[in-house]
């Protein structure tokens, strides 16, 4: 007499185990990307940071402006060209010069730095108001960014990060 019991796996459960198998890899495969997505956005806010932070030490280096003049000198509206740089190395550089080879130099190392970077500057009484603009890769825009500012509007599909400098 035969017995009818069966030892091994069949065809069905080899084909189960598979797809179960491939499900997690997808799940695994999608943490990953998300994961370099992140770690890209956070990298680009990085840098953003730390251009905001070259602009405040340039804004205090320059410290011979009057108010008037910064605001005149250290405002640029998103997409504008850069002014014409000045090479103060040739010889030295009064507090206008200086403050025009900052904003073409600076403004260069945004349009290098980040991807598409573009930035706005509007300076007021006491303080200087700075927002960086790019193009972030995966298509993460900030949300509604509010500037409160009417000259500051962030594109709906750019990534923007706005701060305050006082000189």
């Amino acid at each position: 007499m035969k017995s009818t019991e069966q030892t091994g796996f069949g065809l069905l459960d080899a084909l189960i185990g598979v797809g179960i198998l491939a499900a997690g890899v997808l799940v695994l495969l999608a943490a990953v990307n998300r994961a370099q997505a992140n770690a890209r956005e956070l990298r680009e806010t990085q840098i953003a940071n730390l251009l905001l932070h070259d602009l405040a030490e340039r804004l205090h280096l320059n410290q011979h402006l009057s108010k008037a003049a910064v605001a005149t000198l250290y405002s640029h509206t998103l997409g504008a060209s850069l002014p014409a740089d000045i090479d103060c190395s040739a010889s030295p550089c009064d507090a206008t010069a200086l403050a025009q080879h900052d904003m073409h130099t600076w403004g260069q190392a945004v349009a290098t730095q980040l991807p598409e970077g573009q930035f706005a500057l509007v300076s007021g009484a006491d303080v200087v108001t700075v927002m960086l603009s790019w193009q972030p890769r995966g298509n993460i825009a900030t949300p509604g960014l509010d500037t409160g500012l009417d000259q500051l509007v962030c594109p709906t599909d750019r990534r923007c990060l706005l701060t305050h400098i006082r000189p």
